[in-house]
């Protein structure tokens, strides 16, 4: 037990006395006033919103959110494997998607967002199209290379 803990304090101590010392800088600059803190909460401050509206957060919004990156990532996973797959063995689909994949990394989510709600609708499609376009281009190319 003494060996493991000597053992993870060595890996982790450092990294963790870093985010304790970034922490509490942060802290101290929005409590001195010297970053507004409608800019940048304090941690105190957010760790109290969190506590304040748990029942909102975590009971409400985030299996809504769960719902959607498990639905699109699933999506995901399963269309980019069965892509990355063929065009792994058939270099007449690579050539042919290959270039739309690529294309689809130059335009940012923050402008084809819009779009899909305009097509879906405010709707859970909307967002769940906004998961697949950010995981579907990795898992393509992964699976493919």
């Amino acid at each position: 037990m003494k060996a493991s803990l000597k053992k993870w304090t060595e890996d982790y101590g450092l990294f963790l006395l870093v985010v304790l010392l970034l922490v509490s800088g942060w802290e101290w600059a929005v409590r001195q006033a010297m970053i507004p803190s409608f800019i940048l909460p304090a941690p105190s401050a957010i760790w109290g919103a969190l506590i304040e509206n748990k029942q909102l957060l975590f009971e409400e919004h985030l299996p809504a959110t769960l719902k959607e990156v498990l639905i699109g990532f699933g999506l995901s996973v399963i269309g980019g494997l069965i892509l990355g797959v063929g065009m792994h063995f058939s270099r007449s689909i690579e050539k042919v998607l290959y270039p739309f994949l690529v294309i689809s990394q130059t335009v940012p989510l923050i402008a084809i967002s819009p779009i899909f709600i305009m097509w879906f609708g405010y709707s859970i499609w909307s967002k769940i199209a906004v998961t697949i376009l950010t995981a579907f281009f990795p898992i393509v190319v992964s699976t493919y290379d």
